[in-house]
């Protein structure tokens, strides 16, 4: 029942979501401008307040980054290798499979969780932001890009290089970096701002997600969908586990971050990266069977872990 309390909450917002953009009560014209409002003022209010308080010396802590990397990136290249050589499929279609597996959705569903378990953003999410933003993501739009182009070199770096310098989360870090080193304080004034923006990023994340499941549909819903939903919820926060058996010292929130992060469905815009190479309804698909079934396998987790 402690563990439903958790849980509980965060899909009831994502059904209100849901419920609000079905009946009408909210357009689903509204829904991408909530989610530029949470990605590009919400939750980088979020990280910039962390960062400015932070302890630097837990700023770069290499053993959550390293297992946190090996985790995204371990089942990134481990779902290209069962989609391509155990499914047989095409090194593209293997390529865009892999990237849903590996690329957790930690900034509408992960941080909700967390707040949930902690009671706060816990510091070292900073950290696994830093891992997807710098590392995970574009290592994933890199190994599409390659297998569109035949495997050859013909990838646009200018691109991959443009996504991550113009990441709102990563120029929040960046910001936040230099307040802290400078010695600057934050007026009162901003700074209470900036606790408000925080304070609306959980709740509106969630609705933002269940606003965006209106109109998707399980039609595409196959064995693809199957290695996809059970590698990001399954295999990824298992490799974790593995991952953090060999690598001792790390505290209990980390750890804990690291295995709900690695447990939450892939990132929201996966029909979208997934639409550019063709297979947007696919992933409409995994993305909503992904959501939906990770409410038992998060509460199962919660169980071991409580």
């Amino acid at each position: 029942m402690d563990v439903l309390i958790i849980t509980a909450p965060i899909f009831l917002l994502i059904g209100l979501g849901f419920f609000a953009v079905r009946k009408g009560f909210t357009p689903p014209e509204a829904i991408p401008g909530m989610a530029s409002f949470v990605l590009y003022f919400a939750i980088p209010a979020v990280i910039f307040s962390n960062v400015i308080r932070m302890d630097f010396t837990t700023l770069f802590d290499p053993r959550f980054i390293g297992v946190y990397a090996s985790a995204t990136l371990g089942s990134l290249f481990l779902g290209f290798g069962l989609a391509h050589w155990g499914m047989k499929r095409k090194s593209l279609h293997s390529a865009v499979l892999a990237v849903g597996i590996a690329t957790p959705n930690s900034l509408f569903i992960g941080l909700p969780v967390l707040v949930q378990v902690f009671g706060e953003v816990p510091t070292v999410f900073t950290m696994a932001v830093m891992v997807e933003n710098l590392l995970v993501v574009p290592t994933a739009l890199i190994l599409m890009e390659r297998a569109a182009n035949d495997g050859t070199s013909g990838v646009n770096w200018r691109a991959v290089g443009g996504r991550v310098l113009k990441s709102p989360l990563i120029l929040s870090i960046l910001a936040g970096v230099v307040v802290a080193l400078s010695g600057v304080t934050v007026p009162v004034i901003l700074d209470k701002m900036l606790t408000m923006l925080a304070q609306a990023a959980g709740a509106l994340a969630l609705f933002v997600i269940g606003g965006a499941l209106v109109g998707m549909t399980v039609r595409e819903v196959g064995t693809d969908t199957l290695l996809v939903s059970g590698g990001k919820l399954i295999l990824q926060p298992a490799l974790a586990f593995l991952v953090l058996m060999c690598v001792p010292g790390l505290d209990e929130v980390s750890r804990i971050t690291i295995l709900l992060l690695c447990a939450v469905p892939m990132f929201s815009i996966y029909p979208i990266i997934g639409g550019n190479y063709g297979f947007r309804r696919q992933c409409a698909a995994t993305l909503l069977i992904t959501t939906l079934t990770s409410f038992f396998t998060l509460t199962l987790l919660l169980s071991f872990l409580r």
